[in-house]
């Protein structure tokens, strides 16, 4: 059901059904959707399965910058982006989502019909992605800093070098608290947010990653034939995953 794109609570008897009154108490106690798992059965060991959440800041009807955050949660790795916008030229944003292969992306339900198209156009780029609109009150700024400096226990963002990233901060706050809702079990392996750095790198837009066969074939999607094939003579499912970011 996941792999179809479904989410899926998971429902466990929460007392003794001996000490029960009548119907035994039942809550969920798991949501598993498509970017939020840990079943072995449904991730692929030699790349990461991130969940993304996108949010954008404006001034009129104008985009100024988008505020992108990763995380996967089999690993605990959180990333937090901020991208600004030319000419509300949204390329940067799609070709950043489209390297990081996001299994499902998070968008505040207020922003659905003005993201629409952006949206649209990364479902097609990335078969499977699952999109879920969530409450726009997860993703203003001072709910997001709560959420995120309650996390870590910290006063500032600063540690992390992204306390100036505004956008950013609503992405990865409304992100952590999606995260807390469907997991309801401790996070603390989350324990670190890192910058998601453009500079430094030659970027590769998507259509240039897929025409060179960078990590599957043209034809069929297939990891087999493509440069990271090629290249990977990992060990383990870390070292795979490492090589296969620094060659995106």
């Amino acid at each position: 059901m996941v792999k179809a794109g479904y989410r899926v609570a998971l429902c466990e008897q929460t007392e003794d059904p001996k000490e029960a009154k009548g119907i035994v108490k039942r809550e969920v106690v798991r949501v598993v959707t498509p970017g939020v798992t840990t079943d072995d059965q449904l991730l692929d060991e030699k790349s990461n399965t991130f969940v993304c959440t996108l949010t954008a800041a404006r001034k009129g009807q104008k985009l100024l910058t988008v505020g992108l955050s990763f995380l996967d949660v089999s690993t605990g790795n959180f990333l937090i982006s901020e991208i600004p916008l030319q000419d509300e030229n949204l390329d940067p944003v799609i070709d950043e989502i489209t390297r990081m292969q996001p299994a499902e992306l998070l968008i505040a339900d207020e922003e659905a019909e003005s993201l629409a198209l952006l949206s649209d156009m990364l479902c097609t780029l990335i078969p499977g992605l699952c999109l879920t609109e969530r409450q726009a009150w997860s993703f203003t700024y001072d709910t997001a800093l709560t959420t995120l400096n309650e996390h870590f226990e910290t006063s500032s963002l600063a540690g992390f070098g992204c306390q100036e990233l505004e956008t950013g901060t609503c992405a990865a706050g409304a992100l952590l608290t999606y995260i807390q809702e469907t997991q309801k079990t401790d996070l603390s392996f989350i324990r670190q947010l890192s910058l998601l750095t453009r500079s430094g790198f030659l970027i590769i837009d998507e259509s240039s990653r897929r025409n060179l066969e960078l990590t599957e074939t043209i034809i069929g999607g297939k990891r087999k034939g493509s440069l990271l094939s090629v290249l990977d003579l990992t060990s383990t499912p870390m070292g795979a995953r490492l090589l296969r970011q620094r060659l995106l």
